[in-house]
């Protein structure tokens, strides 16, 4: 059998996936520190605007992810990259036009959704089919990275530009589809420039497989690695949405329902995403240095520490010195950020390169059902009560049983040649 051949050229594959990914997370956050203002353009609750503007998106993306599993396997990453950041961009430049009804900003987020969902889940298959082995995790941990990085952007951007235009959040909306406009010159420059070609041993699909098959199947019933990979992305994406959706509304919104710091206060949170930058690095270190190639460890340590950090947002106040306000939020996202990395880099190095895209797709439909049901009651119990404290609670719950779910985790036995490999 042909050795597999992986050329330098994927070194800026990975960088242009950085941006891309960054692009969409950039547009994916941009519109939560302005719910506040968004529910008085809209003359709706905040808890109303924060399920149009954030529960849809996360509702539609999952879909969208799962769905785009398969057209990566079959026409291709780098093309749906293309595809999916031509769709971002129109969902941010349609916000003026549309945007001014609730149904109108839940059909931008739709698109924002549709693009975005395909880039998210195209992590495995880049992993597995562009990167050797001992790489893999490390890719995966670059796309918790690069969120992260775009959530940063857009948490320290978008209130900036809603100053900048006038404070309307309709047009600071629009202006955010230069980044995506960023990312399609990366994609298309990987699309049309060198041509890596990597051996028939690492991508071994073609175009005349089933999409449902054999070992997706296989991955499927053979056992329980991808359910609970699964359970563990539908509780990461609870917490992560429910943290990144709400806590630029707690930060901003008038005292007591939250902080009293106003739009530009929630920029407060934006050294935070750099250590939740830091954590995705951290994570792959943690698991194939430290732990010996064990992720449990790592995601149960992340999400302890994370869920009591969470419990200390209810300790916070107005007067609370901006070390604590700002340090809190650092602690519980530097740790929280040690699971997708390492879920997604568990998918390409114990499952196949040519069904990762599908699996990636999979367990990314199990993170709708985590984003809906974390904003969707965070949401109804932030409107029922008019307080952040019970979604804060709960956020904190939901994050200590995922450090328990994790310890349930098994490697797939039917690929044992693949991990020996």
């Amino acid at each position: 059998m042909s050795e597999t051949v992986y050329p330098r050229f994927r070194w800026f594959v990975l960088v242009a996936y950085v941006i891309v990914t960054a692009s969409t997370s950039f547009s994916m956050i941009a519109p939560a520190p302005l719910v506040p203002d968004i529910a008085k353009a809209l003359n709706v609750d905040a808890g109303v605007a924060t399920a149009a503007a954030m529960m849809s998106f996360n509702l539609f993306m999952g879909l969208f992810a799962f769905i785009g599993g398969f057209f990566l396997d079959k026409i291709g990453i780098i093309r749906m990259w293309v595809i999916c950041l031509v769709i971002v961009a129109l969902g941010s430049l349609l916000a003026p036009t549309i945007g001014g009804t609730v149904s109108g900003l839940v059909f931008c987020r739709f698109l924002h959704a549709a693009g975005t969902g395909p880039i998210m889940a195209s992590v495995a298959a880049l992993s597995a089919q562009q990167f050797k082995m001992s790489e893999r995790s490390y890719v995966a941990a670059f796309q918790g990275f690069s969120v992260c990085l775009g959530v940063a952007l857009g948490m320290y951007f978008s209130p900036h530009i809603f100053e900048t235009v006038g404070k309307n959040w309709s047009a600071a909306i629009s202006w955010t589809a230069v980044f995506p406009a960023v990312g399609m010159l990366f994609a298309l420059i990987v699309l049309f420039g060198s041509k890596p070609v990597v051996s028939q041993a690492a991508v071994t699909e073609t175009k005349k497989e089933k999409w449902l098959s054999g070992e997706f199947k296989l991955a499927l019933v053979g056992g329980s690695t991808v359910w609970v990979l699964s359970l563990m992305g539908l509780i990461d994406s609870w917490c992560q949405r429910q943290y990144d959706n709400m806590m630029p509304g707690f930060y901003a919104a008038d005292f007591p329902q939250g902080l009293g710091f106003g739009a530009l206060g929630s920029t407060k949170l934006t050294l935070a995403s750099l250590f939740m930058m830091a954590g995705t690095l951290v994570a792959p270190f943690l698991t194939e240095k430290v732990f010996k190639h064990n992720p449990k460890p790592t995601i149960f340590l992340g999400l302890t520490v994370a869920g009591l950090g969470i419990l200390g947002f209810q300790k916070l106040t107005p007067t609370t010195g901006d070390l604590i306000l700002i340090g809190v939020p650092c602690v519980v996202l530097f740790f929280s950020s040690f699971v997708n990395p390492t879920i997604f880099g568990y998918v390409a190095k114990h499952f196949p390169p040519n069904i990762a895209g599908r699996l990636g797709g999979f367990i990314m439909l199990w993170f709708v059902f985590g984003a809906t049901a974390g904003l969707g009651i965070g949401s109804y119990l932030l409107s029922s009560t008019g307080f952040y404290w019970k979604p804060m609670l709960l956020l904190a719950i939901v994050t200590f049983c995922g450090a328990i779910a994790v310890l349930l985790l098994k490697p797939p036995k039917m690929f044992q040649k693949l991990d020996a490999a």
